[in-house]
């Protein structure tokens, strides 16, 4: 329990209210980043969390999520690793994220009509056809981040 309460009272002690896209702002190109630290990926204009470029605290989280998901969920260690990668992708995509324009398709990168996209919790609209090719672009984005703070995906 006092692992929860460690990563719960970080959490609300660095919350911050969620960005809203920019109108017409163009998606950066994946050469065009730095990756040194997760608070460049953020941005200049978002305020970034105190642990953005701990290591030591997304280790600590994964290792977190996989426990639980391998005792309470009775996943094995393999799917609990996995599936707690995923979590922290997710996680990163949530605070770090480029946030596309919601008159763009965040898959294709095109003019998207309202009435025929989807929107995403995240702020962004996809095309039903851009929907995966979204997915995949975040994740690896996640994947690389992460990676420069020297986590891996599970094998």
């Amino acid at each position: 329990m006092s692992g929860y309460r460690k990563f719960a009272d970080r959490d609300r002690e660095n919350s911050e209210s969620r960005p809203t896209p920019a109108k017409g702002a163009k998606p950066a190109k994946a050469q065009d980043r730095n990756f040194s630290t997760l608070a460049a990926l953020a941005g200049p204009d978002r305020q970034t969390r105190k642990f953005a470029d701990d290591p030591g605290w997304w280790r600590d989280l994964f290792e977190e999520r996989a426990a639980i998901r391998q005792h309470d969920g009775r996943h094995s260690r393999a799917e609990a690793e996995r599936l707690a990668w995923e979590e922290l992708e997710h996680y990163w995509h949530r605070l770090f994220a480029e946030r596309i324009s919601p008159e763009l398709c965040a898959g294709c990168l095109q003019q998207i009509d309202p009435a025929q996209g989807l929107a995403l919790d995240d702020g962004c609209a996809v095309h039903l056809a851009c929907v995966a090719r979204y997915g995949r672009r975040w994740r690896q984005a996640a994947a690389a981040a992460l990676g420069v703070l020297g986590l891996q995906p599970p094998t």
